[in-house]
């Protein structure tokens, strides 16, 4: 009983005082408020901006005060993990090492949760009828999803650290479990997380092309110096190995293509205001800029300037719609396009076995 209703008495004429806020349902209601504006905060900065330094602090606080009120398997704590997930994605390959461990950490409680060993994570394993529960600013979140999106996270890790066989491994692990047949008739829709592990497959395969060619692969594709270092292949005569490695590479890249707009053309019927550009160059999304980019690195390795030129102006029609022209994303998308159509790509195009 609060403290307003001790010695109420029906019969007073004295006008009653309404009943308090429990002092820990107050504290939730002001998390609950402050967590919404971080997140908002931390999106229109990533998104808009391309602010990822401020867009991480906040995602950092709010996973840390998450953990603090709700718990470290609470919906809220999970969002501003995925946040930090997200962030790591779209940093330079020198931040992406520095915060390599913290990725690690995240997935490895991301999957405690999957197995049931993290405490408070009993909601994710719930089956309900109206399907799975809405972790906020993410969408619905099931065990399938969380480890799906965890492994092809810790696939981009090891990538980066060049561990090829340990980022294969995960990305395999992700495509496996996308691909396998779901457990309830209302799981989670994955097929935007297998796009994500595709394309990062094709990213690390492409890199063990390069190094079967006698070439260094770089960590991450982020500026034209990196590119140019990267793509420039040692000898015209490609061992078999090398080979085989960018035709995988290509006919992941591709599936991922062809998966993601499908996902497009689905929400553009859904949403017509973003069914394409005054061109009618088809359906937008952030996905799709990031395998036309991979496409597009894939097809410069090979020497195929036409391929890649080609690629480098889908991604950057992308990133135009989706975060207008001042954005980084951007701006890198079209110095990739104006690099490959600047430069000649030297030796003889690579024919993929």
């Amino acid at each position: 009983m609060s403290a307003s209703h001790i010695g109420a008495d029906a019969s007073s004429s004295q006008p009653q005082e309404p009943p308090l806020v429990e002092p820990e349902a107050e504290a939730q209601g002001e998390f609950e408020k402050a967590f919404a504006e971080g997140m908002a905060y931390a999106a229109r900065a990533r998104s808009m901006l391309g602010d990822l330094t401020n867009a991480r602090g906040i995602y950092e606080v709010l996973m840390t005060k998450g953990a603090q009120v709700t718990g470290k398997a609470s919906t809220y704590t999970l969002a501003a993990m995925m946040g930090l997930l997200n962030i790591f994605e779209e940093e330079t390959a020198k931040q992406r090492r520095e915060h390599a461990p913290q990725v690690v950490a995240i997935a490895a409680r991301m999957i405690r949760m999957c197995d049931k060993q993290e405490p408070g994570c009993e909601w994710l394993h719930e089956v309900r009828e109206e399907g799975p529960v809405e972790v906020p600013y993410v969408g619905p979140m099931d065990a399938r999803r969380l480890r799906l999106q965890a492994n092809a996270h810790l696939g981009s890790m090891h990538h980066e650290n060049q561990a090829y066989d340990e980022a294969i491994a995960c990305y395999d692990a992700a495509i496996e479990a996308a691909e396998a047949t779901p457990a309830t008739a209302n799981a989670v829709d994955v097929r935007a997380e297998l796009v994500m592990a595709l394309n990062g497959k094709a990213q690390c395969v492409q890199s063990l092309a390069i190094k079967a060619g006698g070439s260094t692969p770089a960590e991450a594709v982020q500026t034209t110096g990196d590119v140019e270092r990267q793509q420039t292949l040692p000898k015209d005569d490609l061992p078999d190995e090398a080979k085989k490695h960018f035709r995988s590479a290509t006919e992941l890249g591709l599936r991922a293509l062809q998966l993601a707009r499908e996902l497009s053309a689905e929400e553009a019927d859904e949403n017509p205001e973003e069914a394409g550009d005054d061109d009618g160059h088809g359906p937008t999304n952030p996905m799709l800029l990031a395998v036309y980019c991979t496409l597009g690195d894939i097809a410069w390795t090979m020497r195929n300037k036409r391929l890649a030129v080609l690629n480098y102006t889908h991604a950057a029609r992308q990133s135009i719609k989706c975060y207008g022209e001042d954005h980084p994303e951007t701006k890198k998308a079209l110095t990739l396009l104006s690099f490959a159509q600047s430069h000649t790509a030297v030796g003889k195009p690579v024919e993929a076995m």
